[in-house]
């Protein structure tokens, strides 16, 4: 496993902690209504 510290990278790894955490609201909010 290389790792490589780039703009790039790091901008993915955001994103990526972004769409996870967005899920994880959107299953705990809506999960209880339906």
């Amino acid at each position: 496993m290389v790792l490589t510290i780039s703009a790039g990278g790091v901008y993915v790894f955001i994103l990526e902690q972004l769409i996870s955490i967005t899920l994880l609201l959107i299953t705990f909010t809506v999960a209880p209504i339906s």
